[in-house]
């Protein structure tokens, strides 16, 4: 049958688009990630945008280091705690206070906060002058404020100073209880004239959960409207220069953004990945001292999950981050929907089933049609089968004839295609959701295996841990292609009832969320398909 034929494609397509990077993680065919160091001389660039002058050698490795003096600044607010070491003016740690850590083997919630940026991360903030990590170092640093700061509402601003050869910096941050902004004034004065290269660094270790190939961490800015991202590490350990005029720049997962917004467009941006860690450097080159006259520059920084509501509070418009694909145009209402559903019901499992029974009502005409032409089918069988032994030898007439049949009986065999077609886009609309909503990180269904202790759909965005419902899912899929008519041509059947073989192993890796999805789309349509085939019998009799 053709529609049979176009479920066979499309199902490969699925399995090419999806299928091959669990496989390649599974079999190890896919390379290590690469770790590289930025070479002591001049480091390869590749340019996005025009190429600009690389400035002095860079090197993280000695900032990241402990140093010795200074003491511990700890800011708490009711989103967030943020600790900051006074000497340098970097952040330490950044925990979200809303949001569950994840377990590093297994991937699944744990009782604890998650830390963005944790107490083995690079120096996040690091400021560097002349083109080398060291004055920042070497400086002598000083903070006059408490050491730990309760901001419970309104606003709060701490402050840093050093000095160093003349030089003096001020770098002032300033924060709100209500949103993950830092505001940072970043000024420097000298009593002679002079230019520097003054650098600040965001550096973050992944923020994807261990071992998931499917929440990477990527490098993304946006210039202007125009939004690009780089993941593909090697790259990333040679650095990227991408020129000035960026908009806002950032390291983001699936889940969470480490983002800065530069006041001046003038600023570079360059990235790079070592040691494991994304760093992004903001670079004002040949920045202007005046003898006894303040340089400035303002950063607003974003340490937060990718939440709209969240992101609004942003100076410029960081939602971009927000990747639904090309599918995005239906993976939007569908989150929304889920939202509804989960609005009244609480459980975002629930919400997911009825949200396939809502997306099965609504394509009720196109698989009512859909199941008319399988019946119609399965009433031509007996007939097909006379051609095939009629012109055993003869593929082309065996064609001819049974199109003959079909213009005969006006029985259209792309019938129930449509609503295979339809559903593709829910499908990956959802994919997206599942996967780029944090709404739906940790969105558990059933928190246990029925009369078990054993841990199962706590996570829908996560596969499932006991490959339980991908197994079922799988039996469904053999059902319906138990109860679909075939063409009788033994390859293509054969084929046809290989195919739920292929969509479990597919979906065993899938959020566990999609699957249920899909499992319960194919429940549905069993018994959409059971109650048409009792109807055309009843009619018969």
């Amino acid at each position: 049958m053709e529609h049979q034929r176009l479920l066979l494609a499309l199902g490969l397509s699925v399995f090419v688009l999806f299928g091959w990077q669990a496989l390649s993680k599974f079999m190890g065919w896919t390379p290590p990630p690469i770790i590289g160091t930025l070479p002591q001389e001049n480091p390869p660039v590749s340019s996005v945008s025009p190429p600009v002058p690389p400035s002095a050698p860079l090197h993280m490795e000695s900032p990241a280091q402990a140093t010795p003096g200074g003491q511990d600044v700890l800011l708490e607010t009711p989103l967030y705690s943020a600790r900051f070491s006074s000497n340098g003016g970097t952040i330490k740690e950044f925990t979200l206070k809303r949001y569950k850590a994840v377990h590093p083997e297994s991937g699944r919630a744990v009782d604890a906060p998650l830390r963005l940026i944790g107490p083995g991360s690079p120096k996040t903030l690091e400021l560097i002058i002349g083109g080398q990590p060291g004055w920042a170092e070497n400086a002598a640093w000083s903070y006059a404020g408490e050491e730990q700061i309760l901001l419970d509402n309104g606003e709060t601003t701490i402050h840093f100073t050093a000095s160093k050869d003349g030089l003096s910096i001020r770098r002032s941050y300033t924060f709100s209880a209500d949103n993950y902004l830092v505001r940072e004034l970043l000024q420097a004065s000298s009593p002679t004239a002079q230019s520097l290269d003054i650098t600040r660094a965001l550096a973050v270790d992944s923020l994807a959960g261990a071992g998931d190939y499917m929440k990477s961490t990527k490098i993304v800015f946006m210039r202007g409207n125009d939004f690009k991202d780089e993941e593909d590490l090697q790259t990333l350990s040679a650095g990227v220069n991408y020129g000035e005029q960026i908009t806002w720049a950032g390291t983001m997962s699936s889940y969470f953004l480490a983002a800065v917004i530069p006041d001046d467009p003038d600023l570079s941006l360059r990235a790079l990945h070592q040691n494991g860690r994304y760093i992004l450097l903001l670079e004002k080159r040949q920045a202007a001292l005046s003898a006894n006259r303040d340089f400035q520059s303002e950063l607003t920084y974003y340490f937060g999950p990718k939440r709209h509501a969240d992101m609004a509070a942003a100076p410029a418009d960081i939602s971009a981050s927000l990747e639904y694909g090309w599918f995005g145009w239906i993976a939007v209402p569908l989150l929304a929907m889920l939202k509804w559903f989960h609005s009244y019901v609480g459980n975002w499992g629930v919400s997911i089933i009825l949200l396939t029974v809502l997306v099965k009502i609504v394509l009720w005409p196109l698989s009512y049609k859909s199941y008319k032409s399988m019946d119609g089918m399965r009433k031509l069988q007996p007939l097909m089968q006379k051609i095939r032994e009629k012109y055993p030898d003869d593929r082309q007439r065996q064609n001819q004839e049974v199109m003959q049949l079909y213009k005969t009986y006006k029985i259209n065999p792309m019938g129930g295609c449509l609503p295979i077609l339809v559903q593709l886009p829910v499908f990956f609309g959802l994919y997206r959701a599942l996967l780029s909503s944090i709404e739906l990180r940790h969105a558990g269904f059933i928190e246990r295996l029925p009369f078990t202790d054993m841990v199962w759909l706590a996570d829908l965005s996560s596969k499932d841990p006991l490959y339980v419902t991908p197994l079922i899912m799988g039996a469904t899929m053999l059902l319906q292609q138990k109860m679909t008519p075939t063409s009788g041509d033994p390859i293509q059947s054969k084929m046809m009832m290989f195919m739920p073989v292929i969509f479990t192993f597919l979906f065993l890796s899938f959020p566990s969320g999609l699957v249920l999805y899909w499992l319960f789309n194919n429940i549905i349509s069993i018994m959409q398909q059971y109650g048409q085939t009792k109807l055309s019998a009843r009619n018969q009799n």
